[in-house]
């Protein structure tokens, strides 16, 4: 008598990412209470299970749940008025940022998730966004899962570009305090799809509160996530002040380990590499943003060393595969991918870093990130019976050269399809999207004389 589950995708092409990372050819996924029951051979599941819905797999491949690690769910609705702006684009992107309110923040994040779902993400790393409770009911509501980062601030640097003025009583027991009653309001909600974080970084955390912070996430499990070397002002804000880079700094202040995440990193420095993988930081690369705004990371350098890498969009592309193939066709086309050495940035660690390294890096490896027995049932399916992917012969390799955000057909999120065939059930996306346009022409007409005006918008007429 067949045991029975309630979900199975049948006759697909499994990328477990288990640690055998196994390529299953004609392979099902048995699902059963939000966990996956088993994964293998069709023929074998097929014959032990019988479950209440079955998802043909022919020609699908499916893949652990996606992670978007940099993601700042806000800010979404500012995205196009940053395009082509030099750094500090801060001064573009803030004024707009700052002038929405909680509904508005909360239409950004709902926006910001849909886009995510509709490339197959089932996991973001929020690392900073304003409202942040907004920001974590939000995602909740969308089935999703998060980590979302509450920003420690007790400092401000006049001058500096993206430094901001704190509030009126700003100080640093205040936000020890606050961030506690976040951690506490959030951490585990919506049955534990929802996690807390710290944002930290050196033009609005002081040392004193960065070793607070420190102790903090120790306690409490959770992770730190940091914009650090990300660009030259900050380089030369830490040289001048303490004599030494932004990791050296942080290093000495004992605040670097396996639960901090060093975001972006295009400023790193030689002798700042071996203290990043000494202690066992995960670094996040952000190709697109880089291109945009920062510049070129030794991302194949830090990936060959064996530090934990993992990707993110920050906003200015929600594709996770194009952010693949933006990892690697950069350091191509720039060094002959440091001098024609394949194994330096792979196409399988490319995979692992939209999966099992940040699974890893956000400390849920044990719950997510690869298809095996006992882990949560989080699932993305992608329909390769398209032109551009027929015929495949080396699955890795289609999934981040040629595979597209729109190829995603289905997406399961602890054994629930929160996306089929394309459609968002979590969500009335017509409506979200009409909501975010009227709130972002408004906000725009509050804010746009207060904007760098370095690249202006619409350089040609509309009429």
């Amino acid at each position: 008598m067949k045991e029975h589950v309630d979900l199975m995708i049948s006759g697909a092409t499994l990328v477990t990412v288990n640690p055998k990372r196994h390529i299953i050819k004609d392979g099902a996924v048995a699902v059963h209470d939000g966990r996956i029951v088993s994964a293998g051979k069709s023929k074998d599941l097929d014959a032990k299970y019988a479950s209440k819905k079955t998802i043909d797999g022919k020609g699908k491949v499916v893949l652990p749940g996606i992670f978007d690690s940099h993601v700042h769910l806000g800010s979404s609705l500012v995205k196009g008025l940053i395009y082509g702006e030099p750094i500090p684009l801060g001064l573009t992107y803030m004024p707009f940022g700052e002038a929405l309110d909680e509904e508005g923040t909360r239409i950004a994040t709902l926006l910001s998730c849909i886009d995510r779902l509709k490339n197959g993400v089932t996991y973001i790393g929020d690392v900073g966004s304003k409202h942040p409770d907004t920001v974590a009911a939000a995602l909740g509501e969308t089935g999703m899962k998060g980590t979302v980062s509450f920003g420690m601030r007790d400092k401000e640097i006049p001058g500096f570009p993206y430094s901001r003025p704190l509030p009126p009583g700003q100080t640093l027991e205040k936000a020890l305090r606050d961030s506690r009653g976040f951690h506490g309001r959030w951490e585990g909600t919506f049955n534990r799809r929802i996690r807390a974080a710290y944002s930290t970084n050196i033009w609005s955390t002081s040392d004193e509160l960065y070793k607070e912070t420190k102790k903090a996430a120790d306690d409490s499990g959770a992770v730190i996530n940091d914009h650090l070397d990300q660009h030259r002002y900050e380089i030369e804000y830490a040289i001048r002040t303490w004599k030494e880079r932004p990791v050296e700094h942080l290093d000495g202040l004992g605040v670097l380990g396996p639960n901090f995440n060093a975001h972006h990193m295009v400023f790193v420095a030689d002798r700042e590499i071996p203290i990043v993988k000494e202690r066992g930081v995960s670094v996040c690369h952000c190709p697109r943003a880089a291109l945009n705004s920062h510049g070129i990371a030794k991302f194949p350098l830090f990936n060959a060393l064996g530090i934990n890498c993992i990707l993110g969009t920050d906003m200015r592309i929600s594709d996770v595969f194009e952010l693949t193939r933006l990892a690697s066709y950069v350091f191509h086309g720039i060094s002959g991918l440091y001098y024609y050495d394949p194994l330096v940035l792979p196409a399988e660690s490319l995979i692992e870093m939209i999966t099992v390294n940040a699974a890893r890096a956000f400390g849920v490896e044990e719950e997510t990130g690869s298809i095996e027995a006992g882990k949560k049932a989080d699932l993305t399916i992608i329909d390769f019976n398209k032109p551009h992917l027929t015929p495949s012969f080396d699955v890795a390799a289609e999934l981040t050269r040629y595979v597209y955000g729109s190829d995603v057909e289905t997406v399961i999120i602890d054994g629930k399809i929160v996306m089929e065939d394309r459609v968002i059930k979590t969500l009335d996306e017509s409506e979200i999207l009409a909501e975010a346009k009227r709130i972002g022409e408004e906000v725009y007409e509050e804010t746009k004389d207060r904007m760098s005006k370095t690249v202006p918008v619409n350089r040609w007429k509309v009429i």
